[in-house]
């Protein structure tokens, strides 16, 4: 089936009354994964092996195995992930293949604060065998933590 052949073509008015063209997509991509540990992980890859939520995602033992989502269907994607630890200055960065498309450090020290949280989020084109992954930039104690991943269009 080809990336048109999954697609429906419809209608909407934008803010100054014009009717647009706009394809709908009803391969609907959603996963969400999750880190319930406690402990200190190692610097690379970030592993969400908790699966809370999946939809259109056929190779989910991957996933869970390397933390890399393999894109099957192509289209624009939302990212956003979450994590606390205990570090000052835990960096994250979200990896499209081997490239870093955005970082983000945790909210740093406080002294009313021992766990610290960071959120990174980003929308990216994403083709067929594209990889999207969290990268954590050095071992870091981390606690409860999550990644979502959805398909936008």
């Amino acid at each position: 089936m080809g990336d048109n052949a999954a697609q429906k073509t419809g209608s909407a008015k934008n803010m100054t009354g014009e009717t647009k063209n706009i394809n709908f997509c009803p391969m609907e991509v959603v996963v969400t994964g999750c880190y319930d540990g406690d402990g200190y992980l190692p610097a690379g890859p970030f592993k969400f092996p908790d699966i809370k939520t999946s939809v259109g995602v056929s190779d989910l033992s991957t996933f869970k195995s390397t933390g890399k989502f393999t894109c099957q269907v192509p289209g624009y994607y939302h990212i956003v992930t979450t994590i606390i630890s205990t570090d000052n200055y835990a960096r994250i960065d979200i990896m499209k293949n081997s490239n870093t498309i955005h970082w983000q450090y945790g909210t740093g020290y406080t002294d009313f604060a021992y766990w610290k949280p960071g959120t990174a989020a980003v929308a990216l084109e994403l083709k067929t065998n594209d990889n999207v992954w969290i990268k954590l930039a050095s071992t870091y104690h981390i606690s409860e933590s999550c990644l979502t991943i959805f398909k936008i269009n």
